[in-house]
């Protein structure tokens, strides 16, 4: 009897984020115009800082983890990067598989899986700063297959 490989893909990240407060100004209070009135505070968060114990790890043909991101009604972000180090199954057909991140359940970047890529990457991923609203949902897609010309089970203990 043949056993097939394990599959899997095992994802660690950090968020960078450039927010800026907004502040309420008097009526004819003049408006500030130098660039460096609009510095802002930037932060890195790792995944654990945003809630994750662990490192993601997602298993079957269609795994998926979101990771909530919560900004401050009182901040706007102008600039925010994904660091995305992960790692997945040298098994998988790299011709099919891939990883989707998405925010807000919208698509930003697709990542295909490669041989090189099996033993661990970094993925530098910018993220419009539009879609970084309160209550944000940064959502990690594996889409990996094992077989070419049959049948998958999705539920397969192998992926």
């Amino acid at each position: 009897m043949r056993t097939r490989p394990y599959r899997w893909a095992t994802f660690l990240g950090a968020l960078w984020l450039s927010a800026a407060t907004a502040a309420a100004a008097e009526p004819g209070t003049p408006v500030a115009t130098s660039d460096t009135a609009f510095l802002a505070p930037q932060r890195e968060l790792s995944f654990e800082e945003l809630g994750l114990a662990y490192p993601l790890r997602l298993r079957t043909v269609f795994g998926q983890a979101s990771v909530p991101l919560n900004i401050r009604a009182d901040q706007v972000v102008t600039d925010a990067t994904l660091s995305l180090r992960y790692s997945h199954s040298p098994s998988l057909r790299f011709d099919t598989s891939h990883i989707n991140v998405l925010v807000n359940d919208q698509l930003v970047r697709t990542i295909p899986l490669t041989a090189e890529s099996a033993s661990g990457a970094v993925a530098q991923i910018a993220l419009n700063p539009l879609l970084l609203v309160p209550k944000t949902q940064i959502r990690l897609e594996l889409i990996a297959h094992y077989a070419r010309n049959e049948c998958e089970d999705p539920t397969h203990s192998s992926l």
